[in-house]
């Protein structure tokens, strides 16, 4: 039982997909969906803030010149849970259609039971009871032909959730390849975080030892200021003597 608005709907999701096939590189966003003041137009009602990077930073820092992975990561959040949930109720409806069929089962079988016990009792009983032979061939025919057709109700069931199987495996095939390319995500935005510790580790370090320098060469002027006085007074004495 081939639900026409959800295959309409798994549709949809593959169309989807097609944009972003699994285990595909993703692509750095386009310099034209963020502005100068850092605002990020990830879709047509979201947008992210992201600082601007000056200057400065844009050319001393390796993580300025990465794509913004955390916009990459929620859209294939988001994309992972709407397959999720498409997932779910194409689950669900096999589930449906497979208590049909085995309901339909049930019923012929008992059909099929009932109608033996009846000829079982006529061949029994008195030959006064026995009815009509040509009555009796009648029904066993529209019997037969009510089962003939209930047959093909089930194979048509049967293969409308056989393509529904197809199509839930292939969306579980892409849920855990979108699963793999979020971890691969996560793992760059997690070594991405480290290296932005490490450089401002370095920056803290450079800066202390600029101002290190700063205090040395401090301390250090005065004695160079009085040898610089020295020298011209011994400059002085030799002009004297001389």
């Amino acid at each position: 039982m081939a639900c026409s608005a959800q295959g309409r709907c798994l549709t949809h999701s593959l169309e989807v997909l097609r944009g972003s096939q699994p285990n595909a590189h993703v692509e750095p966003p386009s310099s034209d969906t963020e502005s100068d003041d850092g605002f990020s137009i990830i879709s047509d009602s979201e947008v992210i803030y992201t600082p601007p990077l000056t200057a400065t930073s844009r050319s001393s820092s390796p993580i300025a010149q990465q794509p913004d992975l955390t916009q990459e990561l929620a859209r294939m959040t988001k994309l992972n849970a709407t397959l999720q949930t498409e997932l779910n109720s194409a689950k669900a409806e096999r589930d449906e259609a497979q208590q049909t069929i085995e309901s339909q089962d049930l019923a012929k079988k008992a059909e099929e039971h009932a109608l033996l016990e009846e000829l079982d009792t006529l061949r029994k009983g008195p030959s006064d009871v026995i009815p009509d032979i040509p009555t009796l061939v009648e029904k066993y025919k529209e019997e037969k032909a009510e089962n003939i057709k209930s047959q093909k109700y089930i194979n048509a069931l049967t293969d409308g959730l056989r393509k529904e199987h197809n199509k839930v495996r292939k969306l579980t095939l892409q849920v855990s390849n979108l699963k793999q390319d979020k971890k691969e995500l996560e793992d760059k935005v997690t070594s991405h975080e480290k290296e932005l510790a490490a450089l401002k580790e370095e920056n803290v370090s450079t800066q202390k030892r600029a101002e290190t320098d700063v205090q040395l060469a401090a301390l250090l002027r005065p004695m160079a200021m009085r040898r610089e006085a020295e020298n011209v007074v011994l400059k002085q004495e030799k002009v004297d003597m001389e």
